[in-house]
């Protein structure tokens, strides 16, 4: 018989699933659940489950909703309301939730954004004025959707507070909430006292989840590595909470119940420290329900507990089937009390080594699709760096937390336990360094298909099925689709779409980039965009990147040393493999681009001068020419005459790469250049006033036009000038501002250009 609160908890996740895509038309399911569970285990439940479902579907739509497509910003809001997350201070920003009694759906609760470091704390009511604007969708594949997270949180609105006068607490946490709070604030002042800069970053993240004390480069690293679930606060830091909970009660030889009872009120009151993140409910929640069956000698069945966690933690939060941490939460326990159990079975040998390989293989295998489609990562070593790493981690959290408990009565008691634990931290930190530098310890993925995704969880349940029924063959089939699913990340982005060039015009905002494919799968990218104020390369060019599996690069190419088109490039270049490196020859000794000649020495890259005349053949019936700039160009002027304007031609299609430059560098390619007639240019310097030489226009005569610009920037780029022009001459334009990442694929005989945005409009041409 199948567990009732195990097949409770499938069947309440998909009529959430179900109704966030068709609202109450998901009760049409319910025929083909109730045929479904006419199947002899579900016999005995049917009724019940047909009830969750039905139950599952009105409370997602009666509790849910949705934003009207254009939420308009409100300047100068008054908001009151009480913090209702541990805030993350950095120094230029603070960054919380907060939740107020506004009639409004779309104004009861905010993610609000301090551009300045300021103490707020969980429980405090704030007054503050701020700027809202709803969040911006993602513009380019691979991006983050920060309106579908918001969403999740049910926040409509961004909360801007520019300065510190504009926030005040009007009323501080107390009671419960005001401890929780103090002790918190003391043990990160405590474990930055004991320990150096490095461990302490690396405590605070594992004992109170405060990931964003870790530098960006340590972090990643823990990801390829495949151990970033260290800093999730999750069930293994609660399972080390309970078990030395229950080891410290037994000494004292108390009471059964009391012993439950204590070992739960601790758990509490850490999970209240870390703030009740969605994997530390989970386990708390089990590790309740186990604490309390165990000692009442009542059946304790696992998938039933982590059945009820599940539909406990959706009724709270209804939303939360749709977080990453739920889902890679519950798969990896799913992972521990379900197939680790069946393959230790199957094995039938009594060994500790075994079950140590065990345990961290199953949870790896029950996550790897998961963090294949959400962070482009296959990461084989987990499996090997797991087995010692979490068990450190283990011993890191138990000193820790002891440490942290002492430490307001007796400090230096409790450094005696918080200095071992830096000890294992550096430990980690020396294994990471190791495991990083093994050969293929990680690769970058391109995102598998949701479809994908679901035919390895039946390939996984149909092993479960061999296992449970001892049939080679049924464990055989299984086996063949996760080693299919796997196998796909070794197949190279290169080899997709063969005999196709391919330019994507990445919407960076106010800068440029462009990615190639050639027809024969090198990858070029032009420009990696750049800006003062955000890391364009980490949150946009390297995310598309990874989604679409690119793990090196045949050329990196810039046009010109200006930041918005080559900050962006150097980072790409730092982070991903690349062949080529290629400069503008005249400028190739400027300050601007020590960094990444440096790079390319370090990493054996090779720079190529680029002027005018050459030609890189790339391929067969593929070439680059330059065509700007001469070595006598624009000496000593302004760089954005002096970028680098590329010609590609592809068998009958050929298309202009233009950088920035202006109206004096087009005039002196009109007069020294025989300019080609292309199917579709790159609008020059962001389609500026600077840019409308209708000559120009005239003699390449494209039939597009794109124009690489941030939305609503500065420089009202495009000019109106240059946009009559492009009318005048009857060109198609697109806009990244308008329609976000724009694809252009070529056979030899076809066109067909792709839009992001702009329900993904698709065009066709044959030319």
């Amino acid at each position: 018989m199948v567990p009732i609160w195990f097949a409770s908890f499938i069947v309440f996740a998909l009529s959430i699933i179900l109704s966030s895509f068709f609202g109450f038309k998901a009760l049409i399911a319910v025929v083909i659940i109730y045929l479904v569970l006419l199947l002899k285990p579900f016999k005995s439940i049917r009724i019940a489950l047909i009830l969750v479902f039905v139950v599952g579907t009105f409370y997602y739509n009666l509790t849910t909703v949705d934003p009207p497509e254009n939420l308009a910003p409100i300047e100068n809001a008054t908001l009151t309301g009480k913090v209702d997350t541990h805030p993350i201070i950095n120094e230029d920003r603070t960054i919380f939730f907060i939740n107020t009694n506004h009639d409004s759906p779309y104004l009861q609760r905010f993610r609000v954004v301090c551009y300045f470091p300021t103490e707020v704390g969980k429980g405090d009511t704030v007054k503050l004025k701020a700027d809202l604007n709803s969040p911006n969708p993602p513009t380019n594949p691979g991006n983050f959707d920060y309106p579908r997270f918001l969403k999740h949180e049910n926040v409509f609105y961004i909360a801007a507070v520019e300065k510190p006068s504009d926030i005040v607490v009007i009323q501080n946490n107390s009671g419960y909430q005001e401890i929780v709070h103090n002790f918190r604030t003391e043990s990160q002042e405590f474990i930055k006292d004991i320990l150096p800069e490095q461990q302490s970053s690396v405590m605070l993240g594992m004992l109170l989840g405060m990931r964003h004390e870790l530098p960006a480069e340590q972090y990643e690293d823990f990801q390829k590595t495949g151990i970033v679930h260290i800093f999730a606060v999750s069930g293994l830091h609660i399972g080390f909470i309970l078990l030395i909970s229950i080891w410290i009660t037994s000494l004292f030889n108390l009471a059964p119940g009391l012993r439950v009872f204590i070992t739960i009120a601790v758990m509490f009151f850490y999970c209240s420290v870390v703030g009740w993140p969605i994997s530390v409910t989970r386990a708390f929640i089990m590790g309740s329900i186990g604490l309390i069956a165990y000692y009442s000698k009542s059946d304790n069945s696992l998938l039933n507990a982590w059945g009820l966690a599940g539909i406990l933690i959706m009724v709270m939060d209804i939303y939360s089937i749709f977080k990453i941490s739920f889902q890679l939460s519950f798969l990896a326990t799913f992972g521990l009390i379900y197939i680790f159990p069946l393959i230790r079975q199957a094995i039938n040998k009594d060994s500790k080594i075994i079950d140590l390989l065990l345990v961290p293989l199953c949870a790896q295998i029950a996550v790897l699709p998961l963090v294949a489609y959400y962070f482009n990562l296959f990461t084989p070593i987990a499996l090997l760096s797991n087995i010692f790493i979490s068990y450190l981690t283990g011993a890191t959290v138990i000193l820790g937390f002891l440490g942290i408990v002492i430490a307001p009565l007796f400090q230096t008691m409790a450094s005696i336990f918080v200095y071992p634990a830096g000890l294992c931290i550096e430990i980690i930190l020396y294994m990471v360094d190791v495991f990083k530098g093994i050969p293929n310890a990680f690769s970058r993925v391109s995102s598998p298909s949701v479809l994908a995704v679901l035919l390895y969880y039946v390939g996984l349940l149909v092993i479960a099925r061999g296992l449970i029924r001892s049939n080679k063959k049924v464990l055989a089939s299984g086996l063949l689709v996760i080693s299919l699913f796997i196998g796909s990340f070794y197949i190279p982005p290169s080899v997709q779409n063969k005999g196709v060039l391919e330019v994507v015009f990445i919407d960076v905002g106010q800068g440029d980039s462009i990615l190639i494919k050639s027809p024969g799968g090198k990858f070029i990218i032009v420009d990696g965009g750049g800006s003062h104020f955000s890391d364009v390369a980490s949150y946009t060019v390297l995310p598309y990147l990874y989604d679409r599996g690119v793990s090196e690069l045949f050329m990196a190419i810039n046009t010109h040393p200006h930041i918005d088109h080559l900050k962006g490039l150097e980072s790409v270049v730092s982070t991903v493999p690349v062949e080529y490196i290629g400069l503008p020859k005249k400028l190739v000794d400027v300050e601007e681009y020590n960094f990444i000649k440096e790079t390319a020495k370090t990493n054996r890259i090779s720079v190529v001068p680029l002027t005018r005349g050459m030609v890189l053949n790339i391929e067969e019936d593929f070439n680059i020419k330059v065509l700007h700039p001469g070595l006598e160009d624009f000496i000593n002027s302004e760089y954005n005459n002096q970028s680098v304007v590329l010609h590609l031609k592809y068998k009958g299609f050929s298309m202009l790469l233009t950088g920035d430059i202006e109206r004096e560098a087009i005039e002196v390619l009109l007069r020294q250049e025989q300019l080609p007639s292309v199917i579709a240019t790159q609008v020059p310097h962001h389609g500026s006033n600077t840019s409308a030489v209708a000559e120009f226009y005239e003699t390449i005569n494209p039939v597009y036009g794109v124009i690489s610009v941030g939305e609503n920037n500065r420089f009202n780029h495009p000019g109106q000038a240059t946009l009559d022009v492009l009318e005048q001459k009857n060109i198609n334009v697109y806009r990244t501002d308008k329609n976000g990442a724009i694809k252009f694929k070529i056979d030899g005989n076809t066109l067909e250009i792709e839009t992001f945005i702009t329900n993904m409009e698709k065009n066709a041409i044959n030319y």
